[in-house]
């Protein structure tokens, strides 16, 4: 019902038919109604349809809607990112599959940022340039994650289409990259498209760091992602089991990768404890022993060495 009602109040001038009959999930009525309905792009009523259908779980009357009126690449972007809302896998992967038949036919379907930049979603309920990657990224559906990890566009590369992107509305266009790196930065993303989360996660701390800079108007939004890239290495580390996962994880950080280790990773408890046992080696003894023996040691070397210069020396 409050779906219908915000019909009403954009004034789509909605069929209540049609309303009737994808409720009820009558897909000869909605087939009927949809042919005589006149499915323009300034109305918006097949989106408004199939996102309707696909609130309301019908994915019989969803397929029809889909198969019976004309592919519109920026309908569909619309109808996945409700799909990915209400976290439905399997209304994702028959959108999905929906594209793949179109591709090679008029465009390449992977590339969401032409739905993105496209005047004819701006009154989306969805965040500007928000795509379906990014919305399942945000909400951590790891299954969805996965199904749409292979239909992804790079970020800041320096296609046509980006450029143009970036021509058409600069603000939208970094409103997108922001919205982007907040999906990419999640443990879902993390954790699925990459061998070593860790390593990533500090990566794109980095990059979002140099972004802050080249962005100076985001500045506190890409510091913001950058200190949640930190929390959720931190987090890894955190999920370590004993002294010899912790030791493996600073092992893998070579010389290559020796600046990505942040203030925040290196002080954390766990791995100040493991570096001081590495540092002290065999020496089991040392860290319960008391501050009077640890200063005796430690002045030993000195002594030995005025002993060496001085041996015959005499104090007066």
């Amino acid at each position: 019902p409050e779906q219908w009602q915000n019909m009403v109040n954009k004034k789509r001038h909605f069929p209540p038919e049609l309303i009737s009959a994808i409720q009820e999930g009558n897909i000869v009525m909605v087939l009927a109604t949809a042919s005589s309905v006149s499915w323009t792009t300034e109305d918006h009523l097949w989106r408004e349809a199939l996102n309707l259908s696909i609130h309301l779980g019908n994915e019989d009357t969803m397929d029809a809607l889909i198969q019976g009126i004309k592919f519109d690449f920026c309908q569909i972007h619309e109808a996945l990112l409700v799909a990915v809302d209400t976290n439905q896998p399997c209304v994702v992967k028959r959108l999905l599959d929906r594209m793949d038949q179109e591709k090679g036919n008029k465009m390449d379907v992977r590339s969401f940022s032409l739905a993105i930049f496209d005047h004819s979603i701006d009154d989306s309920q969805f965040a500007p340039g928000m795509s379906p990657l990014t919305l399942a990224c945000q909400k951590d559906l790891y299954e969805i994650v996965t199904m749409l990890t292979q239909k992804g566009h790079a970020i800041s590369c320096v296609c046509l289409e980006c450029w143009n992107g970036q021509q058409y509305d600069l603000l939208k266009f970094s409103l997108s990259h922001i919205n982007t790196y907040s999906g990419i930065d999640s443990m879902a993303y993390l954790s699925i498209t990459s061998d070593d989360a860790m390593l990533s996660a500090f990566g794109l701390g980095r990059e979002l760091h140099k972004i802050s800079k080249k962005e100076p108007e985001f500045k506190p939004q890409n510091l913001g992602l950058e200190k949640l890239c930190q929390e959720f290495a931190v987090e890894l580390l955190e999920m370590c089991r004993n002294q010899s996962e912790v030791t493996t994880i600073l092992n893998s950080c070579g010389d290559e990768n020796q600046d990505a280790l942040d203030q925040q990773f290196v002080v954390h408890p766990i791995c100040h404890q493991v570096l001081s046992s590495m540092w002290c080696g065999n020496l089991s003894g040392w860290r319960g022993s008391r501050m009077t023996w640890k200063r005796i040691f430690f002045t030993m070397p000195p002594l030995c060495l005025v002993y060496w210069i001085a041996s015959k020396s005499k104090v007066r």
